[in-house]
């Protein structure tokens, strides 16, 4: 929602892709106006949409299937492009851990998680990511549960 054309220091700034379905959803139903947007910034992840444990495996399918879409619009449009990653039980793992390469840098967040059953849910979806994706380096966005690895990168959400 802060990206801007009138930003100096985009160059080395990475846009997320944190929000609301809402706003999502704008920006996926118009992604030339997007790249527009973002195309003066160092990067750009995945657009992230919402997914629980309520929903049903097409809803996991089209949530997932839209992340990964977004990416690779930008990435065939000449953005590097960092994938999100969400998960909700470990029923769908095999669905919202697909198209990923072991290697790569993911971006991950914590927000909201830790009020649903303590984080529970979100630690075994943490553990399989790590697992099927040993060599890959993760960002995380918000704060850190005990059990998770020293060599992520954390941020604040802003």
């Amino acid at each position: 929602d802060h990206a801007g054309s009138k930003d100096k220091y985009a160059y080395r700034k990475i846009v997320h892709g944190f929000s609301t379905d809402e706003v999502l959803m704008r920006q996926y139903n118009n992604p030339y106006r997007f790249l527009q947007k973002v195309g003066r910034y160092y990067a750009v992840t995945t657009l992230d949409f919402s997914m629980d444990d309520t929903f049903t495996v097409a809803q996991v399918i089209d949530a997932t299937f839209r992340n990964r879409w977004s990416g690779a619009f930008l990435q065939s449009n000449g953005k590097m492009v960092i994938p999100t990653v969400g998960w909700t039980t470990e029923d769908y793992f095999d669905i919202t851990f697909s198209g990923l390469r072991n290697g790569g840098i993911f971006i991950i967040s914590t927000l909201g998680t830790h009020s649903v059953n303590n984080g529970q849910g979100f630690m075994k979806g943490y553990y399989e990511l790590r697992s099927r994706f040993p060599d890959s380096r993760l960002i995380c966005v918000g704060n850190a549960f005990p059990g998770m690895d020293s060599d992520v990168c954390y941020i604040l959400f802003v």
